[in-house]
């Protein structure tokens, strides 16, 4: 997503009563670079409210031995989370009529959703994490970190996960062009 197709997406889903029941699920897969799976799993009890933390579990991978990620809580999933009801222990954070989430149920939702934004392309839920790990490397975060966000042991797969541009290269040719200035002086 681009910012703007990610505020057309987003507008969409919260101006239809039937897909913004999702819209905070989709809010919080952009915030924390997870799956869906992850998203649908996450309980009340790996939220530390107190601590400011969140521990996201992660049932793909995990036998690859990384079970869970965790997150220190910003402001904006904060407000994600007050937008929902609250629960406790292993009661679903994100729910539809009380029950966690179906998967079939928000593919279907999230292919309404593109559509009502008027987005075109191949989309899926799978694109916000793609869209968190290139805005993250965009914006500079180094390599080890965004590795870490997506839950990933090792540096392999973040290039599969950002998409840049040749003009993403321009704050690194910059850069390197004021320090060659500096070192002529």
């Amino acid at each position: 997503f681009k910012p703007e197709e990610w505020s057309a997406f987003i507008a969409a889903a919260d101006a239809d009563p039937e897909l913004r029941a999702a819209a905070p699920l989709w809010r919080m897969l952009l915030l924390t670079a997870s799956r869906i799976s992850e998203m649908i799993g996450l309980c009340w009890g790996t939220i530390d409210l107190v601590r400011g933390s969140i521990a996201i579990g992660q049932p793909k991978t995990r036998k690859k031995g990384v079970k869970v990620k965790t997150f220190p809580l910003t402001p904006d999933m904060r407000a994600v989370l007050a937008s929902v009801p609250r629960g406790i222990g292993n009661a679903h954070v994100f729910r539809y009529n009380g029950l966690p989430w179906a998967f079939w149920r928000l593919s279907r939702l999230f292919e309404k959703t593109v559509k009502a934004a008027g987005l075109k392309g191949d989309w899926s839920p799978h694109s916000l994490r793609h869209t968190a790990a290139t805005t993250a490397r965009k914006a500079g975060v180094p390599l080890d970190r965004v590795a870490m966000m997506l839950g990933h042991k090792g540096l392999n797969l973040i290039l599969r996960y950002t998409h840049l541009s040749p003009e993403d290269l321009n704050p690194a040719l910059d850069e390197i062009g004021r320090a060659s200035c500096r070192e002529r002086v």
